[in-house]
């Protein structure tokens, strides 16, 4: 936001918000906000959408273009906030729906799925958005996070085609089943993050989770399919001396390609990205 990276997180029960220039990473500064007791939750309801941000906390919903002043949208009645596609802020509501706003949060609408809600994720939710390969002014919208469920081996992963054309029948969200023939399912663990690099998914978690056989750590894992495969990367490793605490750390990306990972306990800060993101591109035309 602004030219800076956010951290959100939690100092014993209370929300606490730290910021560093998105050229720096070493120094970080703690913001002193006008909200008036954030909850430790605040990591799990922030969304960006064009220039602000908005939060969700304690059943309220606030928006800011600085991170330390917040203004009061409204008090609609919410589980989480999830995410933005750039213009459409997205949440699950108190009854488990998906539902999303169109103006800027004070209204919200209930969003079709073609299943249960009881599939949705309830935990360690990323909401991703890519143009569409065919047609870059629709959107491909993702929702991956997990269910604490002890029959689950891999994460919940939702998609949808968002169409630019208003006059467009808007298709519902369809669940991607992550059944023992898919060969690369969303990986199961703990604190699942997903990022978008380029073209692709990128996610990472902690120690694995229910029926998942992963291991801590030990690989990210890519997405080329919108979602519906995530094999292990072979070629993005973890920096060296990498240390990282398996269930509190932060996975984000910038503007400039590079994917952040900001780890708890031992308090690293890592940045990286693949090298063909970091060269700029142009567009040519020929002309007679």
């Amino acid at each position: 936001l602004d030219g800076r990276m956010l951290l959100f997180g939690a100092s014993g029960s209370a929300g606490t918000i730290m910021s560093t220039q998105q050229t720096d990473g070493r120094t970080w500064n703690k913001l002193t906000t006008n909200l008036p007791s954030p909850s430790a939750d605040i990591a799990f309801n922030i969304a960006k959408q064009a220039d602000k941000l908005y939060l969700y906390d304690d059943g309220k919903l606030y928006s800011t273009y600085n991170a330390t002043n917040w203004t009061l949208v409204g008090e609609p009645s919410l589980r989480q906030l999830i995410g933005s596609d750039g213009t459409r802020l997205y949440a699950i509501d108190a009854s488990g729906n998906i539902c999303a706003s169109d103006d800027e949060g004070n209204t919200w609408t209930e969003e079709d799925t073609d299943n249960p809600n009881s599939l949705l994720p309830t935990q360690d939710i990323s909401f991703l958005t890519l143009p569409s390969r065919t047609n870059p002014a629709d959107k491909q919208l993702i929702i991956i996070g997990n269910r604490d469920n002890a029959t689950d081996h891999a994460a919940q992963v939702w998609g949808k085609m968002q169409q630019s054309d208003a006059s467009a029948q808007q298709q519902p969200w369809a669940y991607y089943p992550m059944t023992s023939d898919v060969r690369y399912p969303a990986p199961h663990l703990t604190n699942l993050q997903a990022v978008v690099h380029g073209s692709q998914l990128i996610a990472l978690g902690g120690k694995a989770m229910n029926q998942s056989t992963l291991k801590t750590f030990d690989a990210f894992y890519v997405s080329d399919d919108y979602g519906v495969t995530w094999p292990a990367d072979e070629y993005l490793d973890f920096p060296e001396n990498f240390s990282c605490n398996e269930q509190h750390f932060a996975l984000a990306s910038d503007s400039d390609n590079y994917i952040w990972l900001i780890c708890a306990t031992s308090g690293q800060v890592w940045k990286g990205r693949r090298n063909k993101l970091g060269w700029k591109t142009y567009e040519q035309y020929v002309t007679e």
